[in-house]
C-alpha cells in the first residue's frame, strides 16, 4: 500500500473513532447537566441553522444529521495533519512519547 492510501486510510479511521468517542462523552456530559443527549450534537449544526440549534432537544434530521456530519468531518480534518506527521515520523514507544 502506498503512503498516501495508508495516511488516508489512518486518517479516516482515526477520525471516526474520534468523533464516534468525542460524541459519546459530550452525550453523557449533557445528560449529566440534565439536557438531551442530542443537544451537543444538535448545536453543532448552529453554522446553519443558527444559535437556537442548541435548544433542540430531539433528534432531527436537519440539526442532528447536519451536527452529526460536521462534528465528524471536522473530526477527520484535524486527523489528517496528526496521520500525515505520524507518516514522517519513525515509530516511538508509549515512553518516549511522554
Amino acid at each position: 500500500m502506498n503512503g498516501l492510501l495508508k495516511t488516508g486510510l489512518s486518517t479516516g479511521v482515526t477520525g471516526t473513532v474520534a468523533s464516534i468517542v468525542t460524541a459519546a462523552f459530550l452525550a453523557l456530559l449533557a445528560k449529566a447537566e440534565g439536557k438531551s443527549a442530542l443537544q451537543p450534537t444538535n448545536a453543532t449544526s448552529h453554522w446553519l441553522h443558527g444559535d437556537k440549534a442548541g435548544a433542540v432537544r430531539k433528534a432531527d434530521l436537519a440539526h442532528t444529521a447536519v451536527g452529526f456530519g460536521t462534528h465528524h468531518a471536522s473530526a477527520i480534518f484535524w486527523a489528517a495533519p496528526f496521520e500525515a506527521w505520524l507518516a514522517r515520523n519513525p515509530p516511538r514507544s508509549p515512553l518516549l512519547m511522554l
